[in-house]
């Protein structure tokens, strides 16, 4: 048994020598790391090593299951080759080692040269030649290809992939093609504010006006696992959100609980993922102060007012606009038409969901009218909107008793100081009629995605 595991050793030993003397400009515990990272597999740490030789390690991290490990701080190459340990994989001896060692170091080698001669003009050996990120590869006439829809480069055919194929997808409906790169960079932004596909099933497409999504299902396996478990947890929280259940958040970490229990049965909320406990009823951190006495008993207690903590819970309303998926936004800047991340639309000034643009009065108004003459729509596209929410927060105060600041800024019209009435009158049906029919041109032609407005 102890000459079994000293033969173990050895050649955990010998792999160890073989890959410091295979990369001599590679940091020696590095390559520690990254033999032991691979489970002792020899022919794994060379391909490993190759990456990271030929400073292609962001790429090879992305698509290994251990991304945030310590080893990829160590990758930085030397400034200097280990000159005494050089060993020549290809042509050199290896016999004196053991098997475990010389078959994953020919398996390794056979499988570069075979790459050497069918990629010449970018690879030799174990090292990338200066065009192989420049060179484009002819690929042959019989072999199908594609461009892509977003950076209009062509791929052969098994590199694509299509909008589409799912259940909501017509026969008649054209499906658009797009490379990986592409369709990775897609899922990348999905992790933060692009909208994801109806229902959550996959990415939105990338063309134009399309309604197909890009299944999950069909992609997931090329995505980055840190982007890939991003989008888990995001299509997980908009599915929650969306199945209509009675959850409540904790005010700590956002973590959702569908609570079977009325407030009154259960008032505390106990969070299982901070472990942070919290009041139903007046939202406040259920600790020391508040156990055993009601909400009324600790604000006297606190000399607290309910009167003033509903007060700041409607100016809080007035403020922040919620989507039906529970995600709170407001709006920094842009148009008045907002899309939640979950796909929905919600017009930021009068809160109805599912609009889309014609929901905005499109016609010109006269400066200081605030009704539309030509239609009923009160909202307009780019009315601002912190003006109406101060007229709400004064309309809350002015109801609780509170002095209104009357200097405080209300709904303001654009001022034009004319000569006399007949300029007026001339300047004013001029710019209505130029502005009218800019404004036809303008909504013909603007495709919609410029006007695309995130939750901020």
């Amino acid at each position: 048994m102890s000459l079994q595991n000293n033969k173990s050793i050895e050649i955990v030993n010998d792999a160890k020598y073989v890959l410091g003397a295979v990369y001599p400009r590679l940091r020696v515990d590095f390559l520690k790391v990254a033999f032991i990272e691979s489970g002792y597999r020899l022919l794994a740490a060379l391909i490993i090593g190759f990456f990271v030789s030929n400073k292609l390690t962001q790429r090879l991290r992305d698509s290994m299951p251990n991304p945030e490990s310590k080893m990829w701080v160590m990758t930085d190459t030397l400034n200097t080759t280990r000159k005494r340990y050089l060993l020549d994989i290809f042509d050199g001896d290896i016999s004196h080692y053991d098997e475990a060692v010389t078959i994953p170091i020919t398996t390794f080698t056979t499988m570069m040269n075979a790459f050497t001669m069918k990629y010449p003009l970018i690879l030799y050996r174990l090292t990338l030649l200066p065009d192989a990120f420049t060179i484009r590869l002819d690929v042959p006439d019989d072999i199908e290809k594609f461009d892509c829809g977003v950076c209009f480069c062509e791929y052969t055919i098994t590199r694509r992939i299509m909008c589409g194929a799912g259940p909501s997808t017509n026969v008649e409906d054209e499906r658009h093609s797009f490379c990986r790169s592409c369709v990775k960079q897609q899922a990348k932004a999905a992790t933060e504010e692009m909208p994801l596909a109806e229902g959550g099933i996959g990415l939105k497409c990338m063309a134009f006006e399309c309604k197909n999504p890009i299944l999950y299902s069909a992609v997931r396996n090329l995505i980055p696992k840190k982007v890939r478990r991003k989008i888990d947890e995001r299509i997980m929280e908009e599915n929650i959100g969306n199945s209509g259940l009675n959850l409540e958040r904790c005010r700590e970490c956002n973590f959702a609980i569908e609570m079977e229990e009325s407030k009154e049965e259960n008032k505390v909320f106990a969070c299982p993922n901070c472990e942070k406990n919290w009041c139903r009823l007046c939202e406040r951190e259920w600790d020391g102060d508040h156990f055993g006495i009601s909400c009324a008993e600790l604000d006297d207690k606190n000399k607290v007012d309910k009167k003033q903590r509903e007060l700041e819970r409607r100016l809080n309303e007035a403020v922040i606009r919620k989507c039906k998926c529970g995600l709170q936004f407001t709006k920094s800047d842009g148009c008045n038409k907002m899309t939640c991340r979950c796909g929905k639309t919600q017009c930021y000034l009068c809160r109805q969901e599912g609009i889309n643009y014609t929901h905005f009065c499109q016609h010109v108004r006269n400066p200081g009218v605030q009704k539309c003459q030509n239609c009923d729509k009160t909202c307009t596209l780019w009315a601002d909107a912190n003006q109406l929410d101060q007229l709400t927060i004064n309309k809350i105060r002015a109801e609780n008793g509170e002095a209104v600041d009357p200097d405080l800024p209300g709904p303001s019209v654009p001022r034009v100081m004319y000569p006399d009435v007949q300029v007026q009158n001339l300047l004013l049906a001029n710019g209505l009629l130029v502005v009218d029919r800019f404004k036809k041109i303008v909504f013909k032609m603007t495709p919609n995605f410029l006007w695309h407005k995130s939750v901020s």
